[in-house]
């Protein structure tokens, strides 16, 4: 077994059997969505933290903004993002008063 917070190199993970590589990319899979985390339908995990879709902050636009004023995001993005995330409060808001 491996401690986690290692990254193993490609020569070190084909020495693994695959169980033991099923093992090291479940616990990178808990460090990184938490332990007990969900997967959606199409077997990812799922993203519940800070900054996730339904989670962000005002620290999270803020960056993404500063992102787009470098040149480092398409122009626009943090707009399209915002507008994004109010919809999606709005449906879940809808959903909620059904």
């Amino acid at each position: 077994m491996s401690f986690p917070g290692i990254t193993l190199s490609p020569q070190e993970l084909a020495l693994k059997s695959p169980a033991q590589l099923e093992q090291y990319y479940e616990e990178h899979r808990q460090v990184a969505y938490g332990h007990g985390y969900k997967v959606g339908p199409d077997g990812k995990p799922i993203e519940r933290g800070i900054g996730a879709p339904g989670h962000e902050t005002s620290n999270h636009w803020e960056a993404l903004r500063k992102r787009e004023q470098q040149g480092l995001e398409p122009q626009g993005t943090t707009d399209r993002l915002m507008a994004e995330a109010k919809a999606r409060r709005v449906a879940a808001a809808a959903g909620r008063a059904t």
